[in-house]
């Protein structure tokens, strides 16, 4: 999966203007596609609506080509356009274009190859962890618990999924096997964050000038506080967004990990951390 990230500069044939910001835009005349994300896949760009909690499920493919140092676009043609629907989860094929699109309480997993018709692979079970969750960080937040999505060598669909209240809590990987429709899945994280300062406390200590955390983060007058690099899990961390990559046997997952209650006096830190591990596929 490959994403049209910022800090790019392409040299662009009109009609199409391409801008490499968040929101990326395509112009062609007369219309024009004002997207989320954009995904490369080999020689097409798809730009979508992914993981935008407030617009409809769209889709657009423009053709690529490359010739001489430049990058000539084609006109945006329309793959997906779902007002009610949302896309959770998107990813590129080796010819097209999978995603995850929720409209109410249905999942649809759809594909398209080379911009032909989307045909629907298969539906999400509501008895899949954390399908049909929606939680809330805070107000900036409305994650899904579907959160990413893959197609195996093999043709089977691998799922990424976020369960914030049901035990086990956190990153499960739920696959579908092709010839039987059958879904296994396998839990992969919990949710766990880096220790904060001050859930260690060493002292005594009578020297502020020995530790810059003397006798603050809840700690003693006479302890100073420390921040071990350990990653613990907590009731109060949740997993926010996450995303995986297909390696051979083994699923690469990045994912942020936010702790709703830490407060610290470093400046430069957050609620927030971002994780990697690898697990098996299921």
């Amino acid at each position: 999966m490959k994403r049209a990230t910022s800090g790019v500069v392409y040299t662009v044939v009109p009609p199409v203007v391409v801008t490499t910001s968040r929101r990326i835009t395509v112009a062609a005349a007369p219309a024009r596609v004002t997207t989320h994300g954009g995904f490369f896949a080999g020689n097409e760009l798809y730009l979508t609506t992914c993981h935008d909690p407030d617009r409809g499920a769209r889709i657009d493919r423009v053709a690529i080509v490359v010739s001489g140092g430049a990058l000539a676009l084609g006109p945006a043609t329309l793959v997906r356009d779902v007002p009610a629907a949302r896309l959770v989860a998107c990813a590129t094929t080796p010819d097209g274009f999978l995603w995850i699109e929720r409209e109410g309480a249905t999942y649809r997993v759809m594909r398209t190859v080379g911009g032909a018709a989307p045909t629907m692979v298969t539906t999400l079970p509501a008895t899949l962890p954390g399908v049909g969750d929606v939680h809330t960080f805070n107000a900036n937040d409305r994650l899904d618990g579907v959160t990413d999505v893959a197609l195996l060598a093999d043709g089977d669909v691998l799922v990424l999924v976020n369960e914030h209240d049901t035990e086990p809590r956190g990153l499960h990987l739920a696959r579908r096997d092709t010839a039987s429709g059958e879904w296994t899945t396998r839990h992969a994280v919990t949710p766990a964050a880096m220790m904060q300062r001050g859930e260690l406390c060493v002292g005594p200590v009578f020297n502020a000038f020995a530790c810059p955390s003397y006798g603050r983060d809840g700690c003693s007058p006479t302890a100073c506080a420390q921040r071990p690099p350990e990653v613990r899990p907590r009731a109060r961390t949740h997993i926010g967004e996450a995303y995986m990559v297909v390696r051979g046997a083994d699923v690469s997952l990045v994912y942020e990990a936010v702790d709703t209650e830490r407060v610290l006096t470093d400046a430069l830190a957050t609620g927030y951390d971002v994780l990697h591990v690898s697990a098996p596929l299921p």
